[in-house]
C-alpha cells in the first residue's frame, strides 16, 4: 500500500512539473510574438529583422498565422502604395521577401481571405499608376497577382 501511495505522489510531482514546463513554454512564444512584432514599429533595418523572424515562425507554428497575417499584409501594402522611403533597395527585398510568406502561406481559411483582398487591391492600384511606395515593374505585379489570386 505504501508503494502504491508513493507512486501515485510521483505521478503527481510529475505532472505537476509538466504542466509548469508547458505553461513556461507557451509564455515564451508568446513574449516572443509580441517582440517580434514590435519590430514591424520601426524603419527598414526593424522591419527586417522582423520579417526574418517571421520567416522562422511561419511554417512551424501555423496557430500564429491568424496573428501574422495581418501584420505581413499591411507591410506589403504599405510598401508597395504609402511608403517614401529612402532605403528602395532594402525595402523592395522586404517586399519580396512578404510576397513570398504570402504566396507559401498554407491552407488559407475564408477568415483569412479579405487581408489577401487588400494585398491584391494594392496590387492593382499599383498596376494602375499610383505614384507612392516601391516602384515594381509591371510584369512582377501580374506575376503576384495571379500567383495571390490563384492560391
Amino acid at each position: 500500500m505504501k508503494w502504491w501511495i508513493a507512486g501515485g505522489g510521483w505521478i503527481v510531482a510529475v505532472l505537476t512539473v509538466w504542466i509548469g514546463y508547458q505553461e513556461r513554454t507557451k509564455a515564451r512564444e508568446q513574449e516572443r510574438l509580441q517582440q517580434t512584432l514590435q519590430y514591424f514599429t520601426g524603419g527598414t533595418q526593424k522591419r527586417s529583422v522582423g520579417i526574418a523572424l517571421i520567416e522562422g515562425v511561419w511554417r512551424h507554428k501555423p496557430q500564429y498565422l491568424d496573428i501574422l497575417l495581418p501584420v505581413i499584409a499591411n507591410q506589403f501594402v504599405y510598401l508597395l502604395v504609402t511608403t517614401d522611403s529612402e532605403d528602395e533597395a532594402h525595402e523592395e527585398r522586404n517586399l519580396v521577401r512578404l510576397y513570398n510568406l504570402l504566396a507559401e502561406m498554407p491552407g488559407r481559411t475564408v477568415q483569412q481571405r479579405h487581408y489577401f483582398c487588400d494585398v491584391l487591391d494594392a496590387i492593382e492600384k499599383k498596376v494602375d499608376g499610383e505614384e507612392r511606395g516601391l516602384k515594381m515593374t509591371p510584369q512582377t505585379l501580374t506575376i503576384w497577382r495571379k500567383t495571390l489570386d490563384d492560391a
